[in-house]
């Protein structure tokens, strides 16, 4: 049987909580089917900015495995080796676009916008770097794609983001009456959307908010004309995603890849509001629960079913396919 070696900053979970580290799982329960996996974690220091992987710490004898995966981008500057001809990074965005996208809500006149563009510009070049090195890009997002072949890293391949939790096939639908508001995921200090964070204080006032996410809890004061919340962890996802009960707000300003956040809620049947970044990558001509967040928008709480775009197959069989390229 082949062999697989795993490298990776993020310890695997089955368990959707919100946090990055089901995307690997399931990467990984999908590998054993094919490979025989040697996994290796590389440890975080949670207080040093990811810029810290650029530190060249380890040396693995490639060798010996038939395929390599790296996650996330991050970590694959970890790893001295200089030839990675097998190897492929899963992003699972594509770090430069997200960057370049942060610079851009920032005015002329903010120092914070030069910054940005200059931090982009570098991760642009480490992404070269891992192309010239052989390491084939892989990332969540159809627009991820796009730019970094644009950028002339033209081994990169898109997969798509498989739903962490168990596909719903059968969602009974619920009359929601007194709706709370959800918004979760990590959220940095300039990442919600000025507009819409206007248009939710207007057009939700006096209504539930609960904030999700242990950096979360300064967004509360975002919205002080609804009645907020906050809840720094939570064991499950599908706690928060009752679809007779919560609605899902992803104000986002900028991001990459394909949020799972909102695939999770669109996946119990939630219905989810969210920017043209939140909504980005999630496909489905017939998907009437997700609502592009505008000055138009019209907070109307219909009944939705569940996400039903069989997504995990999909993943797979792209998955196997990216595979098979270099096998």
């Amino acid at each position: 049987m082949k062999k697989a070696l795993i490298i990776s900053s993020i310890k695997p979970s089955p368990i959707n909580n919100g946090e990055p580290s089901g995307l690997i799982d399931i990467v990984i329960k999908e590998l054993k089917k094919d490979f025989l996996i040697d996994f290796k974690l590389i440890s975080a220091k949670r207080k040093i900015n990811k810029l810290s992987f650029f530190i060249k710490q380890v040396n693995y004898d490639l060798d010996l495995y038939d395929f390599i995966l790296i996650y996330p981008f991050h970590a694959a500057f970890a790893i001295k080796n200089k030839k990675q001809n097998k190897s492929f990074v899963l992003g699972p965005d594509a770090t430069s676009l997200v960057w370049k996208r942060r610079s851009k809500i920032h005015g002329r006149l903010d120092p914070k916008r030069y910054l940005f563009q200059l931090i982009s510009f570098v991760f642009c070049l480490r992404e070269k770097h891992l192309y010239k090195k052989g390491v084939t890009h892989i990332v969540v997002g159809k627009n991820d794609e796009n730019y970094l072949t644009k950028h002339g890293i033209v081994n990169t391949r898109y997969l798509p983001h498989p739903i962490i939790e168990p596909e719903i096939s059968n969602q009974s639908l619920h009359k929601i009456e007194c709706p709370t508001f959800v918004i979760a995921g990590h959220y940095s200090k300039d990442m919600l959307c000025n507009s819409s964070v206007k248009k939710i204080n207007k057009e939700l006032s006096g209504k539930d908010l609960l904030i999700v996410g242990k950096r979360n809890k300064w967004i509360t004061t975002q919205f002080p004309n609804l009645k907020c919340s906050y809840i720094s962890f939570i064991e499950n996802y599908k706690d928060i995603c009752r679809p007779n009960k919560h609605v899902h707000l992803c104000p986002i300003a900028f991001g990459g890849g394909t949020k799972n956040r909102v695939l999770s809620a669109l996946n119990y049947g939630c219905l989810v509001f969210g920017t043209e970044i939140a909504n980005e990558n999630i496909i489905h001509p017939n998907l009437k629960g997700i609502q592009v967040l505008t000055s138009e928008t019209k907070f109307e709480i219909t009944n939705v079913e569940g996400y039903r775009a069989n997504l995990n197959e999909l993943f797979r069989t792209t998955l196997s396919s990216i595979i098979n390229e270099k096998n």
